[in-house]
């Protein structure tokens, strides 16, 4: 879906400046594969494969024949060689919309849910990606209950952290340098995790209804209380609301149930899969063999593993971090297929408990939108209206650590705004194996031209060559992509709502595109709910990297 890039994840890859100017950040790298220019290695393999096949052809059946088969070699090799703005073939755009078109006869971009709808459960639940999913309640080492996201599809467990992150405002830069810092290294501390497959950071942002302040005022006004305080407390509560922006951010960490040996295994599999039907038999009983943790291991292994990664994430400015409960993972579910029930719920959980109020509201089975309708360039769901972008493109210069500030404020024009960070980290060992792949590639491209290499060439070459040895020296190697998505009320308003959203992505030196044909998928992945859409797609990340 969404663009893949490599950064080192440590604080040596920052760049102190002299003086007072402020630290910069670069050398976002997007991998790239060996082969000819625009082609990669499984496109360069084909068109050497093609002129076999034509020589061959000519050799043993004549001219004739052989054009007829260049031809269509070149017809299948061509759009291998052509780019969009978003860096994907023409095989794949072609793929992407024939997709979509099927769907669409099969009426795949509806959804209907409660009595309206054919689904057996009765029940709103979750749509598309998320159909299957359990919510699982675990405890910590610490005592501490948090809620568990089980996908069964990809054996995936999820679990959210909210943060309180505490803003650069009056904050000195050296503290915020330490921050970034810290969040370099807990993102680099991510890749010696076993089992963990993706990170993702939500900073979500609305309007503030002001329920929980008045709720707040409520408790603590008392009969004998004098009226000048009420009378006080009363106006301020009702007052300070008025434009302000509600402000959430939630660290979502992935993990998968399957053992190193069933990836492995599995693996295997993939490798063998078109030999002999009886290998690839022994070989999917290996798989099958190989034990798979349930349910009940994940809860107790992440619940060990924890309160120290909540312990490291509080040191890179991420405030008091703490798993969130089942009842605020509804509730933020819940809250963004159906924005009209934010003021309900938010009441609803500033009047009780908050373990046990919104919960009593809304379950798990609940918590999807009663309709979904998904077209091409947007989402309808329930009260709301989504468009979701993806980030094509990372800055290309230097940038400081504010350079995504616009894009995550608030805006009145917005019901609610979503950013959502991705990433996969690298284990050690991948990591050094991807940082010395991308070093000889950039070494063939820079010395495959005669005479001296163009500019461009030698930039890549100098790049790759330091992110090998910061990655030498300990740093992480991180894939990362970026997601954004603007939800409206009213329909009318989406175009206003592309408009913000394509003016703030230059503002941030990030280019942006609109997910076209797979907004549903989009949408749901920038929830921050545990969905890793590359394993969620047919074509695995060994084939697309070498495109």
């Amino acid at each position: 879906m969404s663009s893949t890039l490599t950064s080192s994840a440590a604080s040596s890859a920052a760049t102190p400046s002299a003086g007072a100017a402020p630290r910069t950040y670069g050398n976002w790298r997007r991998p790239t594969s060996p082969g000819l220019p625009r082609l990669g290695l499984l496109g360069t393999a084909a068109a050497l494969s093609s002129l076999v096949l034509v020589m061959f052809v000519q050799i043993s059946a004549g001219l004739l024949p052989a054009a007829v088969v260049a031809t269509l070699c070149v017809a299948g090799v061509a759009p291998l060689a052509w780019r969009n703005r978003a860096g994907r073939n023409g095989w794949q755009v072609l793929l992407a919309k024939a997709a979509w078109r099927l769907g669409r006869r099969r009426r795949q971009h509806l959804y209907r849910s409660a009595l309206v709808s054919p689904i057996a459960f009765g029940a709103t639940r979750l749509p598309g990606l998320l159909a299957s999913t359990r919510l699982l309640r675990a405890v910590t080492a610490h005592g501490e209950q948090f809620a568990l996201i089980a996908l069964p599809s990809t054996r995936h467990y999820a679990v959210l952290i909210r943060c309180d992150p505490e803003g650069s405002q009056l904050v000195d830069v050296e503290t915020v340098d330490e921050w970034v810092a810290s969040w370099g290294g807990w993102l680099a501390s991510l890749g010696h995790e076993a089992s963990l497959e993706a990170c993702t950071v939500t900073i979500e942002t609305a309007p503030d209804p002001g329920s929980r302040l008045a709720a707040e005022v409520d408790s603590l006004l008392t009969a004998d209380a004098p009226a000048l305080s009420r009378a006080v407390l009363t106006e301020a509560a009702a007052s300070y609301p008025r434009g302000s922006a509600a402000v959430t951010a939630y660290v979502t960490l992935t993990f998968t149930a399957r053992t190193r040996a069933h990836r492995e295994a599995e693996g295997l599999l993939g490798a063998t899969y078109g030999k002999t039907k009886g290998r690839s038999k022994n070989v999917a009983g290996t798989a099958a063999s190989v034990r798979v943790r349930s349910e009940q291991e994940m809860a107790a292994q992440i619940g060990r593993r924890l309160p120290l990664l909540l312990h490291q994430l509080r040191t890179a400015g991420a405030g008091t971090g703490r798993a969130m409960t089942a009842a605020e993972v509804i509730q933020t579910v819940r809250v963004a297929y159906d924005p009209g029930c934010a003021p309900l719920l938010d009441r609803a959980s500033a009047a009780q408990d908050q373990q046990h109020g919104p919960a009593g509201l809304v379950d798990w089975a609940s918590a999807g939108p009663a309709g979904q309708v998904e077209a091409w360039d947007h989402l309808r769901h329930d009260s709301g209206a989504s468009i979701t972008w993806q980030m094509v493109d990372p800055p290309h210069g230097a940038v400081t650590c504010r350079v995504l500030e616009q894009l995550l404020e608030a805006h009145d024009s917005l019901a609610r705004k979503r950013v959502t960070l991705i990433y996969r980290p690298h284990d050690p060992a991948s990591a050094a194996q991807v940082a010395d792949a991308d070093v000889r590639t950039a070494i063939g491209r820079a010395t495959a031209r005669p005479g001296e290499s163009r500019a461009a060439e030698t930039l890549a070459l100098t790049a790759a060559r330091q992110a090998a040895a910061e990655q030498a020296a300990g740093a992480g190697l991180v894939r990362f992509s970026l997601l954004v998505t603007a939800t409206v009320t009213d329909p009318a308003q989406l175009g206003q709502a592309g408009e913000l959203i394509d003016q703030l992505g230059p503002a941030c030196q990030l280019r942006l595109r609109r997910c076209y044909g797979s907004q549903a998928a989009a949408f749901t992945a920038a929830l921050g709910v545990g969905v890793v859409l590359p394993h969620h797609v047919a074509v695995p990340d060994l084939v697309r990297d070498n495109l």
